[in-house]
C-alpha cells in the first residue's frame, strides 16, 4: 500500500503482525469482535500459568490467548468456593478463545466466555453450580441458566457449561 510522503503509514493487518509460533490471534477461530470496555487480555503462557496456580484444568491444545483477566478471576473464585464444599470439584476449561463460536462483544473470541466440563470430571462442578447459584429463566432452546454471586452467567448446554463474564 502506498503511503503519502507527509504521512506515517504502517501495515496493521493480521498477516503483517508476527505472532509466536503455534499461536493464533484472538478471534481467529471463526469469530470476530472487539474487546469490551476495560478489556485486559493475556497471552497463552500467562493464562496457563494463572490456571496452574489456581488449579484450573484445561484441555490440551486449546487456545487461551486473549482470555480476559476477569474471566480467569471468575474461574479461580469458582474453583475456590466449590472445592470448599466438594472435595473432587474440578474446573476444566474445554474451549476458550479459539474454535467456532458466535461473535459479539462478550464472546469467546474476545476472551469473555469459556466452556467448562459438565459431565464426568465436571460432574461435581455441575452439582455445585445447580445447588449454589441462582437459576434464571432458561434459554429459548431450554438450556438451564444460572447466575453466580459475582454476576457471571453459567448456561448448561448439552455437554458443557457455557460461561460468560462481563
Amino acid at each position: 500500500k502506498d503511503c503519502p510522503s507527509d504521512s506515517f503509514c504502517c501495515d496493521l493487518s493480521l498477516d503483517a503482525i508476527a505472532l509466536p509460533k503455534n499461536e493464533n490471534p484472538p478471534g481467529s477461530g471463526g469469530t470476530t469482535g472487539t474487546p469490551g470496555p476495560g478489556a485486559s487480555s493475556l497471552t497463552q503462557a500467562e493464562v496457563e500459568a494463572k490456571f496452574k496456580a489456581a488449579n484450573i484444568g484445561f484441555s490440551r491444545g486449546i487456545q487461551l490467548t486473549g482470555l480476559q483477566e476477569k474471566t480467569i478471576d471468575e474461574l479461580a473464585r469458582l474453583k475456590n468456593v466449590c472445592r470448599k464444599e466438594v472435595s473432587n470439584c474440578n474446573v476444566i476449561v474445554t474451549s476458550a478463545t479459539g474454535g467456532n463460536h458466535a461473535s459479539g462483544e462478550y464472546s469467546h473470541a474476545n476472551g469473555y466466555k469459556v466452556d467448562l466440563k459438565s459431565q464426568g470430571e465436571g460432574g461435581a462442578l455441575t452439582s455445585y453450580i445447580t445447588s449454589h447459584y441462582t437459576e434464571l429463566s432458561p434459554r429459548s432452546n431450554g438450556d438451564k441458566a444460572f447466575i453466580s454471586p459475582s454476576g457471571a452467567i453459567y448456561v448448561l448446554e448439552s455437554d458443557h457449561w457455557d460461561v460468560v463474564v462481563k
